[in-house]
């Protein structure tokens, strides 16, 4: 939908005035209502996508680090790894 096309706040008042008496006015409410309650969840889906993404994100980083020090040729003992291994205070949900 273009910008042209899209419905004034005064046009949405008007529509609201006469939605008891008016069929297809009270049509484009109910309409309008199921688009804000799709959006809200479209902005939620989104927002958890995004913390997700940061969690796998930072997993990721884990696995490597961890993987960096299993393979190291020193004779240290792997005390890192196994602090590494610890879950970080982040992930506490």
């Amino acid at each position: 939908m273009t910008k042209q096309h899209r419905v004034t706040p005064e046009q949405w008042e008007s529509i609201e005035l006469y939605a008891d008496d008016n069929l297809y006015d009270a049509c484009f409410l109910e309409l309008r209502a199921r688009v804000e309650v799709l959006d809200k969840r479209c902005e939620v889906q989104l927002m958890q996508l995004s913390d997700l993404q940061e969690r796998h994100h930072r997993l990721t980083l884990r696995v490597g680090h961890l993987e960096h020090e299993l393979v190291r040729d020193d004779d240290e003992p792997q005390q890192h790894c196994l602090e590494a291994m610890d879950p970080p205070e982040a992930f506490d949900d």
